[in-house]
């Protein structure tokens, strides 16, 4: 079934069928049915007769049950198709969100590489953040982590830019990490903010690309390995 098919399909209407000048009280203790139409003009239920104005088809599986105001019967290949038809359009928006995801995890994959390539980073690093108490707040996501939260060059060996020297495991935009209570999880230096695919986040600490950029201009240093 392709996706035409599926939106376009018309969908058969449930016929209504007559339990007589009265409800049998048994009959709503019998429904919901499923059987087999036998005679045209009506179906048959263990013990009572339920009359249809329109056609039944003879030798199809049906469901009688009993909606709000009648009782009314649909034949179980409808039920059937229409069921696949709504399995096949969760299928395809399931398929269409994978495929969106995937498209922006090789956008960012893309714009990792072009970023480092422009942009090498002369010292051992790992991306981090810095934790919040407020993380867990009302205004925040929930997760530990501001909403304000933007992604940090954090050093993996000891650096010198000009007058400015940050220790082993330090922020390069900020030192002194246990003093500036941004380690709250103890996770610092672990590199936990690599996408799942491997690649390396992009630093969005303004300070952190202003001093990578100066470090940038005064060292010939290869960059290290992604």
């Amino acid at each position: 079934m392709n996706q035409t098919s599926a939106q376009n399909q018309s969908v058969a209407s449930p016929i209504g069928l007559n339990p007589g000048p009265f409800i049998n009280p048994f009959l709503l203790r019998a429904l919901p049915f499923t059987g087999v139409v036998e005679e045209a003009d009506c179906i048959r239920i263990p013990g009572l007769v339920l009359t249809s104005g329109t056609p039944l088809r003879i030798g199809e599986r049906v469901r009688v049950w009993a909606s709000q105001f009648s009782i009314e019967l649909e034949y179980m290949a409808d039920i059937e198709e229409r069921q696949q038809a709504r399995q096949w359009v969760a299928d395809e928006m399931k398929r269409l969100e994978e495929s969106r995801i995937a498209r922006a995890l090789d956008a960012r994959r893309v714009a990792s590489e072009q970023f480092y390539a422009r942009q090498p980073v002369p010292f051992k690093f790992s991306i981090e953040v810095k934790e919040r108490l407020s993380g867990l707040s009302a205004s925040s996501n929930g997760d530990g982590f501001s909403r304000s939260t933007v992604y940090h060059i954090f050093t993996q060996q000891a650096v010198t830019i000009g007058r400015i020297s940050r220790k082993e495991h330090d922020f390069l935009c900020s030192p002194a990490v246990a003093n500036s209570a941004a380690n709250w999880s103890g996770s610092l230096g672990n590199d936990n903010h690599r996408e799942n695919t491997g690649f390396v986040r992009i630093p969005t600490c303004k300070r952190c690309l202003q001093l990578l950029q100066q470090l940038s201009k005064t060292t010939k240093a290869a960059s290290y390995p992604l």
